[in-house]
């Protein structure tokens, strides 16, 4: 009758099993060999044995299925699927925003790409196929970072969506079109996280810090990214992003309360609110906190203003402007808009605010007179949008829809110019207004799982006055790109 290994290499044997399963749930593809090894050694212990030895050799094979059935779980979250928001339907476009987006392409803060899948049909995407790919653009700088595996990619390349991965990959396109991967820092689609302008520091709401140049960590106190008890965990953090100076975070609060309840049985009822507090970068002090459900807002050039759109999901919204530095309320401007706010941006010396309102188009306000200038429905579409950016000069705004780049001159409400720009992202224009550069991402689906691709932003330069594309830092697509 045989009885469990007891010497020293077959111990080792196993030991070293439990190591490879482990190992592979963090790398991104288990070997294929493993599960057989699991098995085969499992069947081993599993044989008629003493009394005495029964018990350990059950719990032994249990552990063995236990890593294998790990490694299966663990693989398919790593390459086949994350625990994101599942993506909200959009009845207007029968098409699903992307993530936990209202944008197609972009998150509110119009810096934030969630790319996997593309543009895909609503009966294929709800609850289906979720996020398993991410990038952030920094403002400033010709920077970006993004999840993926340990190759470096291309701009513009196109990776299989089964694979996903969760690996830092940075990009300066100023220096080279592929990413350097920071092969021992993980990055997940689901997770959180905010570029700083200049494309230095990149922020977890957990509190990490990493200096994107030198790999330095350090930390931030942000409160914590979750509300936690022995048996509950709530997320504080809903979302995290810089200002446009870098100086400060904009972090979006869930702040929870209890009132007391009229039910006999329930003497005190749980609520929450929404609430956006500006924490200075990289002290961690609080300057103020500000009343506004959403990431979505414009400052002026020297952060004393902020104009948020209110109430946060509600039609018909008001701009309220703030004060940056107190929080305290200073006016309302007028009239209200017709829809939702989309997108606000203010103009590089002050004097304008826009707003895309997605019932009424693109809106100017004078910002310091408080005075509607425009209304410009011809930039309205059903995509909307969630992405525009003043000239330097503050004459010009471009905007960005899914099929366009579009440009207005400020002054006088015209459309100007039409540039086509599939996805068009973020959008920088050169210091004397004569070129703009459009971070955008193509859609690429050929059906069924094996047609869906992550798609890393492509980076294009355009000479908007005649109409030419001088530069394309992209990628051929796998297949026949599908037609928008």
């Amino acid at each position: 009758m045989n009885d469990m290994p007891t010497n020293q290499s077959d111990a080792s044997g196993d030991d070293d099993i439990v190591e490879r399963a482990a190992a592979a749930v963090v790398a991104e593809r288990p070997p294929d060999s493993l599960g057989n090894d699991v098995l085969r050694n499992a069947s081993a212990w599993a044989v008629p044995v003493t009394t005495s030895r029964s018990k350990a050799l059950l719990g032994y094979s249990a552990v063995a299925a236990l890593v294998f059935v790990a490694t299966s779980v663990g693989s398919y979250f790593v390459w086949g699927r994350d625990p994101a928001t599942p993506p909200t339907v959009d009845p207007t476009a029968g098409r699903v925003p992307i993530g936990p987006s209202n944008s197609a392409a972009f998150a509110p803060d119009a810096d934030t790409f969630y790319t996997s899948p593309s543009f895909q049909p609503a009966r294929a995407m709800a609850g289906v196929y979720r996020p398993n790919f991410r990038s952030v653009v920094a403002g400033d700088a010709p920077v970006m970072v993004a999840t993926g595996q340990r190759d470096p990619l291309q701009l513009g390349a196109h990776a299989p969506y089964r694979l996903g991965g969760h690996t830092l990959h940075i990009w300066d396109w100023s220096k080279s079109s592929l990413s350097r991967v920071e092969k021992d820092t993980r990055l997940w689609a689901h997770e959180l996280f905010a570029l700083s302008p200049d494309g230095r520091h990149l922020v977890w709401p957990k509190g990490k810090v990493i200096h994107l140049a030198t790999g330095e960590e350090s930390k931030i106190d942000l409160g914590g990214e979750y509300y936690k008890s022995p048996r509950v965990r709530i997320r504080r953090i809903k979302a995290l992003q810089f200002t446009p100076r870098g100086d400060q975070l904009a972090v979006l609060l869930n702040d929870i309360n209890t009132k007391p309840s009229t039910h006999p049985l329930r003497p005190r009822e749980i609520t929450n609110t929404n609430v956006m507090q500006l924490v200075s970068f990289p002290g961690g002090e609080l300057n103020c906190t500000i009343p506004s459900g959403r990431l979505v807002m414009a400052f002026t050039s020297d952060s004393a203003r902020v104009v948020v759109a209110e109430p946060a999901e509600e039609l018909k919204q008001t701009l309220v402007e703030y004060d940056g530095r107190t929080g305290e309320l200073r006016r309302r401007l007028e009239p209200r808009l017709k829809g939702f706010a989309y997108a606000i941006e203010s103009s590089p010396d002050d004097q304008y605010l826009a707003v895309f309102d997605g019932s009424a188009g693109l809106m100017i306000w004078n910002w310091s007179s408080g005075e509607l200038l425009h209304a410009i429905d011809d930039v309205r579409h059903a995509s909307y949008t969630t992405v525009m950016s003043f000239s330097p000069d503050s004459k010009l705004i471009a905007l960005a829809s899914v099929q366009w780049v579009e440009i207005v001159d400020v002054r006088s409400g015209e459309l100007v110019a039409k540039l086509k720009e599939i996805n068009g992202g973020r959008i920088r224009w050169s210091a004397d207004g004569k070129t703009l550069t459009v971070i955008s991402r193509h859609s690429y689906y050929e059906g069924g799982p094996e047609g869906l691709y992550n798609t890393v932003p492509a980076v294009h330069v355009w000479d908007w006055k005649n109409n030419k594309l001088l530069e394309s830092m992209d990628s051929p697509s796998p297949k026949t790109p599908r037609k928008p």
